[in-house]
């Protein structure tokens, strides 16, 4: 991971990769990512998860399980991730975060209501590789303008933990 941090923060291609994920969501749904704005119509958490997994899968992240459930240790409701990333590398999963990442700071933008995304990557044979997640504050903190994408990526990227076989 120490390969991803350049001095002065996450190279410009992990800003991207974060970004992406957000403008993706946010043109699907005609919303500019980072509004402080409440949206005009409401979204259902169903209509929002559903478009949370077709911008996921869009960039080629196949969805295993998307669920909103309870997370007894937080006390609190986390969107629950599980999903076969394109690679098994750190690198590769780094990758993706930021996707997810920003479709994440979206979704809660949205109106998306819980403590907290817990994502687990896993191999092929559907056995956890990695875990990691996204606190709902950091994506508040960005969708307000308080956090640039460069922070949340760094944020996000300390809590990866690699899953040893």
């Amino acid at each position: 991971m120490a390969d991803q941090i350049e001095e002065g923060g996450i190279g410009r291609s992990r800003r991207s990769v974060l970004a992406s994920g957000g403008l993706v969501l946010a043109a699907a749904v005609g919303v500019p990512i980072g509004s402080t704005n409440e949206h005009e119509d409401a979204f259902t958490e169903d209509e929002i998860l559903t478009l949370f997994e077709i911008v996921i899968e869009d960039e080629g992240v196949e969805v295993a399980e998307l669920e909103v459930e309870e997370e007894e240790t937080l006390g609190a409701e986390v969107l629950s991730f599980d999903y076969y990333p394109l690679g098994p590398t750190e690198d590769e999963i780094i990758e993706e975060m930021g996707y997810v990442t920003g479709a994440f700071a979206e979704a809660v933008n949205m109106g998306l209501e819980v403590e907290r995304l817990e994502a687990t990557a896993l191999d092929i044979a559907g056995e956890p590789i990695s875990e990691w997640y996204v606190e709902t504050e950091w994506t508040e903190e960005y969708n307000a303008g308080e956090m640039t994408a460069n922070e949340l990526a760094l944020e996000t990227m300390m809590t990866l933990e690699m899953i040893d076989e």
